[in-house]
């Protein structure tokens, strides 16, 4: 059951991809890039198996910065969707204290900036008339290089739309509570509650952010 679970993520995690790219016919082929890359980025240390993950999909997507742009996209939701699920199962376990947690002004402060920051990219309907890049610009005027990476990556920005955006949550969703569910072997094994499931999940998961060594040892363990 763990492993139907883990291969129905990696599935879903290539259909999420698929849906970004222009010409859907060759959906085995993203499968097939999906299952490689998850590979690579279990094997490869220090988080550099992202960075491969975005040069084999650059043609897929489009070009690199398409890639990039993509992978941060999916970074973003992934975590949003690992917050979500363990606030969800904190209100069954109550493994952390919300008072504890709102009492910390940083984290506070920290998140009402990211909230913002997400309202404003979904709701602000003006978002093709402002120049969200032109300080970056300006900076980095003098390299080519760097100047025609930021006009693509403003390029493709503007090109998702707000119901590309929660398609694209919760379809994260449905992906992290599948990854979640490849963990049924060790819950069956401690005979523990199967809501551990959405506890253990999200925290192996956040816990690879850090730069892990080679075969996905971090701070799972």
């Amino acid at each position: 059951i763990s492993v139907f679970f883990y291969n129905l993520s990696i599935f879903l995690r290539a259909f999420r991809i698929n849906s970004f790219v222009r010409n859907k016919s060759n959906f085995s082929k993203i499968i097939y890039l999906q299952y490689l890359t998850t590979g690579i980025q279990l094997s490869v240390p220090f988080r550099l198996g992202d960075g491969i993950r975005i040069y084999l999909f650059r043609k897929k997507l489009g070009n690199f910065t398409n890639s990039a742009l993509i992978f941060l996209i999916e970074k973003l939701y992934d975590l949003a969707t690992l917050i979500f699920l363990l606030l969800l199962t904190n209100l069954k376990f109550k493994f952390f204290s919300f008072q504890y947690f709102l009492n910390q002004k940083i984290v506070l402060v920290l998140v009402v900036v990211f909230l913002l920051s997400i309202i404003f990219t979904l709701f602000n309907s003006k978002i093709n008339k402002i120049n969200h890049f032109s300080i970056l610009k300006r900076i980095f005027n003098n390299n080519n290089l760097i100047k025609k990476f930021i006009l693509e990556f403003r390029n493709n920005y503007r090109k998702f739309s707000i119901s590309k955006f929660t398609f694209t949550f919760f379809l994260s969703l449905l992906i992290w509570v599948c990854d979640s569910l490849s963990f049924l072997f060790i819950i069956y094994s401690f005979n523990q509650n199967l809501l551990y499931n959405f506890v253990i999940g999200p925290l192996t998961a956040l816990s690879s952010i850090l730069p892990s060594p080679p075969l996905g040892i971090y701070g799972s363990i």
